[in-house]
């Protein structure tokens, strides 16, 4: 029978790969560079949260990744590695969702670059998250 951490995790799995296929769909259809952002943005968060989950662990009610890679580096240290990683990212939640006027529009080259990032972020994870 599957740990209770487990089942956790496949369902906050199950939330972050609508976040990826929405991204992808929406690139392939030459979508809104910001909404494709926005959902790599949302699928790193949930596999974050996943893995806080999956490890027995809580998360305040955030949208930042800096603040989850922090409670993940607890869990395991290689995740410094993903610092810069979400530094970019952090910036789609925000400015992919609302009009601001200090930041130009969000390219198809970036959020291209952001769900190779998230993706980044989601190998690492599962590659860490026994799934028996």
């Amino acid at each position: 029978m599957p740990s209770k951490g487990l089942i956790k995790f496949k369902e906050w799995r199950e939330k972050a790969e609508e976040d990826f296929e929405s991204g992808q769909i929406l690139l392939k259809h030459n979508g809104a560079p910001a909404s494709i952002a926005f959902h790599a943005q949302q699928g790193a968060e949930k596999y974050l949260k996943g893995f806080i989950v999956f490890h027995g662990g809580t998360f305040e009610k955030t949208h930042h990744l800096d603040k989850l890679v922090t409670e993940c580096k607890k869990i395991d240290t290689f995740f410094k590695d993903f610092i810069d990683e979400t530094a970019i990212l952090n910036d789609y939640y925000i400015e992919a969702r609302y009009p601001i006027d200090i930041k130009e529009d969000i390219s198809t080259e970036e959020a291209k670059t952001a769900l190779e990032l998230a993706g980044n972020i989601k190998d690492f994870i599962l590659s860490k998250v026994e799934l028996s």
